[in-house]
Parts: structure tokens; sequence; C-alpha cells
């Protein structure tokens, strides 16, 4: 685990810092019912049907907790492409907790597919990005940990999956997570070896750039 998260932040993002445009590889979501009812390829776009409530950019900023994970997804691209990578990687974090129990109980070509294919896209830009200083990604996740304990859970759950069973899960990915955290932790706080290969990978190390807008206070 501490080689994953640490290769994902040695990688280079774009250099104008906006996401690689994934029109040709992103999945195709379509989400009804509090699941993932369906995953295509190419285009990532983000469809209910039309009975159901549309969640406003607003909304989700002010209770990212209340929508399935996978809503989260079409925000995150927004604000980090309009220079909101703070709040981007925030929430990516806290989505990256929230699917894993829908990964590990969902449908392998649906919600599990899906998490794979965004955190292959997702991943190395924001990954790339927070990684230029590594005490503050430390500081960034452990608040998006302890913000998505706090938070209640989205209201729905994979079909056919009992409370008990869903509550279980939840807890066992939430350990996961963190266990998997702490376990790169030492990597990350070795700063002059960390930036030793950071910079030997052609990345910039120092303060984040253009972070864009603060984290709202109620995020933690």
């Amino acid at each position: 685990m501490p080689a994953l998260w640490v290769a994902a932040l040695l990688v280079q993002p774009q250099e104008d810092g906006r996401l690689a445009q994934p029109g040709q590889a992103w999945p195709r979501l379509v989400v009804a019912s509090g699941a993932v009812s369906e995953v295509q390829q190419p285009a990532l776009t983000l469809r209910s049907p039309p009975e159901q409530h549309e969640v406003s950019m607003a909304d989700i900023l002010e209770h990212p907790e209340a929508v399935n994970p996978y809503e989260l997804i079409e925000p995150i691209t927004t604000l980090f492409r309009r220079g909101d990578r703070l709040q981007a990687s925030f929430l990516f974090y806290f989505w990256q907790i929230r699917s894993a129990p829908w990964a590990r109980l969902g449908r392998p070509d649906g919600e599990r597919a899906l998490r794979g294919a965004i955190n292959a896209t997702l991943g190395p830009e924001i990954n790339g990005w927070v990684g230029s200083d590594p005490q503050a990604w430390l500081a960034l996740v452990y608040r998006a940990i302890a913000f998505e304990k706090r938070v209640p859970l989205y209201s729905g759950r994979p079909e056919g999956v009992s409370p008990d069973k869903w509550e279980e899960v939840v807890e066992a990915e939430r350990a996961r997570y963190a266990e998997g955290f702490e376990e790169a932790r030492p990597i990350l706080e070795n700063g002059e070896e960390y930036a030793r290969k950071r910079a030997g990978a052609g990345l910039y190390v120092g303060p984040w750039q253009e972070p864009g807008a603060p984290l709202p206070e109620h995020w933690r």
C-alpha cells in the first residue's frame, strides 16, 4: 500500500494544471435508485432519471455526504478544472473512502469497474498536484478521513445488501483506507528523501501552487 500511495504522487500533472481531458477514456455512469446502474465507454456522463432531483454544485459542496459517491465525480473534475484544486482534492479523498464499500459489494462491471477507472484517470492528476507538499498532503487526507467518519452516510446502498452487512463493510473499508495511509506516512514524513525522489521524477516540490478557494469550514 505505501508504494501505491507514493507512486501516485510521482506523476506529472498537465502543464496548465488542468485535468487531462479524459473524454475518450471515461466510463459513462448512470445513477438510479441509489446504485450505479450502467457503465459504458467511452464518455463520462452523470445522468439521472427525469423524475430524480438534480443536485446543484452548491448543494454538493454544502453536503457532499448526501449524494451517491459516484455523483461527486463531476463536481470534482469541475472544481479542479476551474482552479479550485484544494477543494477538488479533498472531495476526491472523501470519494475514495465512500466509494470503497460500493466497489466491494456492488457489481464487478458496475461500481467496482468504475472506481478503478476513476482512480486511474483522476488519481494521477490530483495526487500529482497535492504531492508537491507532503506535510500539507498528510493534513489534507487526515481531515478528509475525519470528515468522512463524522458525517452521515448516503441513504442508499447496493441492491440486496442488508443494513448490518453495509455497516460492517463501511467500517472495514474505512479502517483499510486509514491503515494504508498510515503505512505510507513515514515515507511522506521523510521530507528530504521524498523531495529527492519527486524532483528526480521531474516534479515540482514546494507549497501547493494555485490551490484556489479554501476548504469550507464545515469540511472537517
